[in-house]
């Protein structure tokens, strides 16, 4: 959106026509050229793109034959994923009734939904679009975002698409329609839509570490600037990080369980300043008592200037950092522990989805919602405790979202939601050994 930003993302890292009314055609019976089970669509993203007009999307060489990775997600709804990016959403639509339906797109910074009059992607039309940002599900700002009804037939299926541009700060594209009974579903639901394809292999992300890692085994913090070499998909960067070792570590042999803390937005960069003045870090380096009976080895990442957890490949190297540490310190694997506050309550989904078998167990702070359609089965061999304020807006909100979607499912997960407090609820946690206990309540379930 063109809106001022705190961050600006490092780029190495990573007219409407209407089809109101379509009469049945020759193709009406046509089925997908690639029959997917229902119960997700393709999204592919195009990283490292400027901008924030379609136009700078299928302009560039890469659009649509080489997306950089894809995934398939389960709603109409895709991922956030960083700055500098485009995204192409493709598949079918099944509609459940004949009648008039009609669609909606709200996307940050510009989208564009087209959909054909049967299953030939080569008969799409542009239905509706975003010219400029408005907020997530924001579904009314602009008439252009709604389509004229179209007429639909009842188990037919449709190609449809969407194109999404983000420039910097924010990003989603979401996808609605109303049925034709008037229900609404904002977004569409997978059960609704299939894939048109597999998405893209994403190649692995490797870490090395500082091959003297560890320089020192002695009591309290040790700074490590730029002490992991991360080589994924979208190139390579230093990060550094942040090493806590507990009083007892030189003094006895048994492996040790880990605690991972995730900062939230403003304390980016590479000198370790910035985890040192936030949470756990913070809270271990000021008190004493705390300090002393502190048992975890801790390890504290540093996303680099320009980047947040959620840009592309953070997740990736993140997860793909904590085999290295684990083998250079003396640590327990089935009790290693991942949270966060704000972006970094964001990133401790994110990284947990990336690679849930490393860990026990995840308490994200104060965090918005991250894939809640498919969160649940993703972590549902994890311990999971979501910690938010009562009066925290959308974090509230997707806290309960992310523990509704969990409990339904069966999960390991509780919720603790605190009256009065707003995004600082986590002073309330950090600060106490009583938090911590918690946590070493849970081991690593088997992975399944």
């Amino acid at each position: 959106m063109n809106r001022v930003r705190m961050n600006r993302i490092v780029p190495a890292m990573f007219c409407v026509a209407v089809l109101a009314g379509i009469a049945p055609s020759s193709n009406a019976n046509l089925t997908p050229p690639t029959p997917e089970p229902r119960g997700t669509i393709l999204c592919e993203f195009f990283r490292g793109i400027p901008g924030n007009d379609i136009k700078n999307l299928t302009d560039n060489p890469a659009f649509p034959a080489s997306p950089t990775s894809g995934e398939l997600i389960y709603s109409f709804d895709i991922p956030a994923d960083g700055e500098q990016f485009g995204s192409l959403v493709r598949g079918y639509i099944y509609p459940p009734a004949t009648g008039n339906y009609t669609f909606w797109i709200a996307a940050d910074d510009s989208g564009q939904l087209f959909l054909s009059p049967g299953s030939n992607p080569a008969e799409k039309k542009l239905i509706c679009q975003c010219s400029t940002w408005v907020g997530p599900h924001e579904w009314t700002r602009s008439p252009e975002q709604q389509s004229k009804p179209i007429a639909l037939t009842a188990g037919k299926a449709y190609y449809i698409e969407a194109l999404h541009k983000q420039g910097e700060g924010d990003s989603h594209l979401s996808v609605g329609w109303r049925l034709p009974d008037g229900k609404e579903e904002r977004p569409i639901p997978g059960n609704r839509l299939s894939p048109a394809g597999a998405p893209k292999a994403v190649p692995p992300t490797h870490v090395t570490l500082d091959p003297a890692t560890p320089r020192s085994t002695a009591y309290g913090f040790h700074k490590y600037q730029a002490g992991a070499a991360v080589q994924g998909p979208g190139g390579g960067f230093k990060m550094s990080y942040l090493m806590f070792l507990p009083k007892d570590y030189q003094t006895t042999q048994e492996k040790k369980p880990m605690f991972i803390f995730l900062c939230g937005n403003s304390h980016q960069g590479g000198d370790l300043e910035g985890i040192l003045n936030e949470g756990p870090a913070n809270y271990l380096a000021n008190d004493q008592n705390l300090k002393e009976h502190f048992p975890f080895i801790g390890f504290f990442p540093q996303p680099p200037d320009g980047t947040r957890w959620d840009t592309p490949g953070m997740p990736a190297a993140v997860a793909a950092t904590i085999p290295e540490i684990e083998k250079a310190y003396r640590i327990d694997p089935d009790r290693v522990y991942l949270t966060g506050l704000s972006m970094g309550g964001k990133g401790t989904w994110l990284v947990s989805q990336q690679d849930p078998s490393l860990f026990a167990g995840i308490a994200p702070i104060s965090a918005v919602a991250v894939r809640p359609e498919s969160a649940p089965e993703r972590l549902r061999d994890l311990s999971i405790w979501i910690i938010c304020g009562a009066d925290d807006g959308d974090f509230t909100a997707g806290s309960k979202q992310m523990y509704a979607a969990m409990k339904a499912a069966g999960d390991d997960v509780s919720l603790d939601v605190r009256e009065h407090e707003g995004h600082g609820v986590w002073g309330h946690y950090y600060d106490t050994m009583k938090f911590y206990e918690r946590l070493l309540t849970w081991k690593r379930k088997p992975h399944g």
